[in-house]
């Protein structure tokens, strides 16, 4: 499963192709103007400046099929599920934190770990287990927005950070995904696998860092388990 938020490459191409055409038809234009004439004189400096802003949109478009080049050479998808794996998910961590230090944003990192997938693989098989990730990851892909990074790290656990949002947007978002995602059931060869997961997040702003952002996310996760554990069971 590619990342829809990523340009194709045939759009990248349609689009490039369109700018040149621009700038083509740009040339003709500024080709049969009057030098002599007032208002072709203003014409022609009105043509120049949509020149160079073709020019300059030219540009952004071969950068990001530079940038979609070099993201497809380091292989930063994971083959199952299709979501970015760990390596990708570092470099989105990478640039929203460059952002935060940047211009002041601030976000979240969210982890999702499914709870019984070592018990869905020992019941189940390999098969049904890495089915049951690529059914969460589709789900997560429709519930988080564009602009949102979702990827799986290792074995049950999946990672989303999000970018401009506050700590209750964030919050709020992750007791909506653990709802909906607990009454999920899996269909799999005639029988329903139903989903548990557990859910842990870690706020960011101008001077975190990656590692710190995901040690934060997993010790949060870690101890909220604890939390439901002991509710759980209550000591005599």
């Amino acid at each position: 499963m590619a990342d829809k938020s990523q340009p194709s490459d045939e759009d990248t191409e349609r689009d490039s192709g369109h700018e040149a055409r621009v700038v083509k038809i740009l040339d003709q234009l500024m080709e049969g103007l009057d030098s002599d004439s007032p208002a072709d004189e203003t014409m022609r400096r009105m043509l120049e400046n949509a020149m160079a802003r073709a020019a300059r949109a030219e540009e952004v478009l071969e950068a990001a099929q530079r940038r979609l080049e070099w993201l497809g050479s380091r292989n930063i998808f994971d083959e199952v599920t299709g979501l970015l794996n760990r390596r990708g998910l570092r470099d989105a961590l990478q640039h929203d934190l460059a952002r935060a230090r940047r211009y002041g944003d601030t976000g979240a990192l969210m982890l999702v770990d499914v709870v019984q997938l070592a018990t869905i693989r020992e019941e189940h098989g390999v098969d049904a287990a890495n089915y049951v990730l690529t059914a969460i990851g589709n789900i997560l892909q429709t519930r988080f927005r564009e602009v949102d990074r979702i990827g799986w790290l290792e074995g049950g656990r999946f990672a989303i950070a999000l970018t401009l949002i506050g700590q209750e947007d964030a919050r709020k978002r992750a007791a909506i995904l653990k709802g909906y995602l607990d009454e999920v059931e899996v269909p799999w060869q005639g029988r329903d696998i139903p989903i548990r997961i557990r859910v842990g997040l870690a706020y960011y702003g101008q001077r975190d860092a990656v590692e710190d952002l995901l040690e934060r996310a997993e010790a949060e996760l870690e101890e909220r388990e604890q939390r439901i554990a002991r509710l759980s069971h209550p000591a005599e």
